[in-house]
């Protein structure tokens, strides 16, 4: 026999302070309490405004770890006399000699002073003060990621008297223990790469090893192009940059290949010591493109190789399949 339960409903009155949740308490003959726990629209509406915010606070926070690592270089040095003496407030100016771009600082109390954020390219340095001679020095080539120590002594004198100094940067980078070697541009222009893909050249750089059989990389073949061992490190766990830019899969594998014609340079580290490089157990590679000049430049090509003097693979003669074309 079924008996009918009556429920009956004890209400606890509306909140004392706007925000608090509101409680019933319902109960029936022979049954414990349940509590039910009501928020009214003020409360939602906080808690909305509450997981709005923290969304966008992950948001903004979240591509921190995806920033670029610095690849641009930092020229610094000591401004003194002929007899050593440091000087101070010397106006110093870089300038990339392709762009025009300048740079511009004074020296310290210390005769110090310090360019940092320079782009990889050919610079000169202007240093005047007055009482010494204007200083001009240049030759200077910078590549990616480095920092080398130029001192500059002037000569007393007049400001209309300058002495102009031609000569290369120092190859010793006093500033920086990490180990590594840059594929210049005339490198990457004039060597013959077998498939035009610039990040083959890092197998010249000591400490890399291929890992990928010898076959044809073109710059759309992903996973060839960063199939290497760097300093004894397994395949694939290595940084490669673009610019500076992470341009690597979540596999590791290689994202975007530039062309040869659009490379400037391939820095090549297989032992950093940069803590900004971080995103890897084994070396770092960098592709520097080039960038524009103040003289409107291009270029064009078409690769081929001629199919008659090639030899063919040994799975292709196996299976009596003619050599392949390569022409793009």
């Amino acid at each position: 026999m079924e008996v009918p339960v009556s429920y009956q409903k004890a209400k606890v009155g509306p909140p004392a302070k706007p925000g608090l949740a509101k409680v019933e308490l319902l109960f029936g003959a022979g049954e414990s309490p349940a509590l039910r726990l009501f928020q009214p629209r003020a409360l939602a509406g906080r808690a909305l405004v509450a997981f709005a915010a923290l969304l966008a606070l992950t948001l903004m926070l979240a591509p921190v770890g995806a920033l670029a690592q610095e690849f641009r270089g930092t020229v610094s040095g000591t401004v003194a006399d002929p007899t050593g003496a440091v000087i101070s407030g010397a106006n110093v100016t870089i300038t990339n000699v392709n762009t025009g771009a300048v740079s511009k600082t004074t020296s310290d109390a210390s005769g110090q002073y310090v360019v940092p954020f320079l782009l990889p390219g050919e610079y000169s340095i202007h240093v005047s003060v007055a009482g010494f001679q204007e200083l001009t020095r240049n030759g200077i080539t910078l590549h990616a990621q480095e920092h080398p120590i130029i001192n500059l002594k002037l000569e007393i004198g007049q400001e209309t008297q300058s002495v102009t100094v031609t000569e290369a940067a120092p190859q010793l980078d006093l500033a920086n223990a990490s180990v590594g070697s840059v594929i210049s541009t005339a490198s990457v222009a004039d060597l013959p790469l077998n498939g035009r893909t610039p990040t083959t050249l890092s197998e010249l750089s000591p400490g890399v090893i291929t890992t990928a059989a010898p076959q044809q990389i073109h710059p759309f073949d992903n996973n060839a192009g960063n199939s290497w061992s760097i300093g004894g490190t397994p395949n694939q766990v290595s940084e490669v940059l673009l610019d500076g830019s992470p341009d690597l899969t979540l596999l590791g594998a290689l994202a975007y290949a530039p062309t040869q014609d659009s490379v400037s340079e391939v820095s090549v580290r297989p032992f950093d010591t940069d803590a900004s490089f971080g995103h890897t157990i084994g070396g770092v590679i960098n592709q520097v493109t080039k960038s524009g000049t103040n003289s409107l430049h291009g270029s064009a090509y078409e690769f081929g190789q001629i199919s008659g003097i090639d030899a063919n693979t040994y799975f292709n003669d196996r299976n009596n399949k003619p050599t392949p074309t390569f022409h793009f």
